[in-house]
């Protein structure tokens, strides 16, 4: 089983910009001489002000304040470089990502829910938001922290490592409070996800709901789940505040016991007053910039929790099998087409169990059945879209065993919701073929719907809208069943055609198919209206001919 691995494309992709890594050094050198080494000059200094300012001059000053000119210099070089790498790692991360998307996408034939997949796209970027954190937090406060523990195990090792206990005990209590707001995190992601899925979900089949009388039951769903998103939320945030703040409580306590212990070896005149002062200013730099860490690791859980959400989508995304099954190109003669022994089970139900049928190629075939018996997914099945067990034979022919692209070459499916391309309806009806207007407008006239196209404010060139929101449900269904018929496809799935069409078209529509010659026509319908158009119609539930 193949998967898109976001940490292996990070990963790869940073070793690809290594430039990325440089900033790190400056950073370490800088906090070091600004945390560190500055601190301790201004604990020399200022441990007898009064000779300082008496003998102060040039050299002096730059003596004392050169290792933080020298800081802020190595940060400046350090996010010049960063400004300029991170962006190529993005770009680099975003075509690789596209391309793995785009294969997964063609190998697996599955539907993917687009607004989900654009969300998750987005959380891979939060990696630029945990690095930036890190290296403005957490860094410096290791160091500081390593600098601090390092002072006192130079005076006195017992000091030393009384100071390292409680600084181990201040990280565990971080490691544990934290790790909990993360689960909370992750937890919250799930379930926001799970609200954006179920209003992807009304939103995309709107017209069935509707007309199923359940909107009301699908809006209380979506309240419920929203609901359970706000209080997980609203708990995460709150117990993000009060670990926060309870780990800024005990971080005072921790400074109050560091520096009781430096006052300790003070007075036990292991310390003079300048390394006095400097292990006072350390510690209390290392708690503010620990109190800064606090508030930013609530961001960095965000961050993570968003990041890990992407991994585990993407880690789930499409997969498809490699086989050594050597595929054959779909060669189609008559038409004919012949279901054996399929299976399909959803959750509990079991919608197929060794169930066989037979359409004639050439023919126009009906087939009905009350809701959930399996019709559209039959149709699925034959176009490929749809996994099943079993076997559907073309011509002879196991389509298990064929190409994807030779299969689609001769066989479309068309859903009840049908969605164009944002773009002209030319640009739709000529998609997937080199013909240009002329060519297309020779086809409708051919077809004898050049009066209906011509109807749309610029004809053939009026732009559709998004997914072809200016034009009516029956209006993108003639599209889509005109563009089938121009890119020549022998086998033609017709799922709910006329569930939306008003009288106008629903004629417009019957008349195309009835025009129909030598296609193998299949649609799935409860549409009495239409019945007499077909030469067979099947009732999928019980197997046979009415």
């Amino acid at each position: 089983m193949e998967h898109i691995n976001i940490n292996n494309l990070l990963i790869n992709s940073i070793m690809k910009n290594k430039s990325v890594l440089i900033p790190i050094i400056p950073i370490f050198i800088g906090f070091y001489l600004q945390d560190n080494v500055f601190t301790s000059r201004i604990g020399d200094a200022t441990a007898d002000m009064k000779s300082f300012l008496n003998d102060m001059d040039i050299k002096s000053i730059v003596n004392v304040f050169s290792p933080y000119v020298l800081a802020v210099l190595l940060f400046y070089v350090s996010n010049t470089i960063s400004s300029r790498a991170i962006p190529k790692i993005d770009m680099d991360i975003i075509h690789i990502l596209t391309n793995d998307i785009i294969d997964h996408v063609r190998l697996s034939k599955e539907n993917v829910n687009v607004s989900e997949l654009i969300l998750h796209i987005k959380k891979v970027g939060e990696y630029k938001n945990i690095y930036r954190i890190i290296m403005t937090y957490v860094v410096p406060t290791f160091i500081i922290t390593i600098g601090l523990i390092y002072e006192f195990m130079s005076v006195d090792k017992h000091a030393g490592i009384s100071v390292i206990i409680i600084i181990l005990l201040l990280i565990f209590l971080t490691i544990d409070l934290e790790s909990r707001n993360l689960q909370d995190t992750f937890k919250t992601e799930e379930s926001e996800n799970g609200l954006y899925d179920e209003l992807h979900k009304i939103m995309s089949n709107m017209d069935t709901i509707i007309t199923s009388l359940t909107k009301e039951k699908e809006l209380d769903n979506i309240k419920k789940k929203g609901d359970e998103t706000y209080n997980l939320s609203k708990n995460a945030d709150l117990n993000n505040g009060t670990a926060t703040y309870g780990l800024q409580l005990i971080s005072m306590i921790s400074v109050i016991g560091i520096n009781y212990i430096s006052y300790l070896l003070y007075k036990e005149n292991k310390i003079g007053i300048p390394l006095f002062i400097s292990t006072i200013l350390l510690s209390l730099l290392m708690i503010d910039y620990y109190n800064y860490c606090t508030h930013a690791i609530s961001d960095l859980i965000t961050n993570i929790g968003k990041y890990h959400e992407s991994v585990k989508y993407f880690n789930d995304f499409a997969p498809y099998m490699k086989s050594n099954i050597v595929l054959k190109d779909l060669i189609l003669t008559k038409g004919d087409i012949k279901f054996r022994n399929i299976g399909l089970k959803y959750k509990d139900k079991t919608i197929f169990d060794k169930y066989d049928m037979d359409i004639q190629g050439g023919s126009k075939t009906a087939l009905v059945g009350t809701i959930g018996s399996g019709k559209s997914t039959l149709l699925k099945m034959l176009s490929g879209l749809h996994k099943y067990e079993g076997h559907i034979y073309v011509d002879n022919q196991d389509l298990s065993k064929c190409t994807y692209s030779s299969i689609v070459k001769h066989i479309t499916y068309i859903s009840q919701h049908t969605k164009l391309f944002n773009k002209t309806i030319l640009y739709n009806l000529s998609y997937g073929t080199d013909y240009k207007e002329a060519e297309i407008t020779e086809k409708l006239k051919q077809l004898d719907l050049l009066n209906f196209y011509n109807t749309f404010q610029q004809g053939i060139l009026t732009n559709v809208g998004k997914e072809g929101s200016k034009l009516s449900g029956g209006q993108r269904q003639v599209v889509a069943i005109t563009r089938s018929i121009i890119q020549n496809k022998s086998i033609i799935l017709l799922d709910e055609p006329t569930a939306s069409l008003d009288s106008h078209t629903k004629t417009i529509f019957m008349n195309l198919v009835q025009k129909l010659k030598d296609k193998t026509i299949i649609i799935a319908t409860h549409d009495k209206q239409i019945m007499y158009m077909f030469d067979e119609t099947i009732d999928v539930v019980n197997q046979k001919l009415i």
